[in-house]
């Protein structure tokens, strides 16, 4: 629904299947998460250090842009040409 605007597309499971079941996908979609889980376990134990309090935070945000990034990447994954064609352009061209 993202790339084309229609929301029959959102939910057209055929076209998703084969590559919603690769084993890239998979491992995207797990280690995600599981990143996001150990960057909080790791950073709610240094958060109880004096330094550990002041590393905290900078850890917790690092670990959750790459825990985001690879829960994300797996749009690519579903459907190549959105990462390939870039965003649409917004606004008029510059003259």
């Amino acid at each position: 629904m993202a790339v084309s605007d229609r929301l029959g597309d959102a939910v057209d499971f055929g076209r998703m299947r084969a590559p919603v079941t690769t084993r890239k996908y998979a491992t995207r979609w797990l280690v995600g998460p599981g990143v996001l889980v150990i960057g909080g376990v790791i950073s709610g134990a240094l958060s109880a250090t004096g330094v550990g309090a002041l590393v905290a935070p900078f850890l917790t945000f690092d670990a959750t842009v790459a825990g985001y990034y690879l829960y994300g990447g797996t749009v690519g994954i579903i459907e190549p040409a959105a990462e390939e064609n870039g965003p649409e352009p917004v606004g008029r061209p510059a003259a």
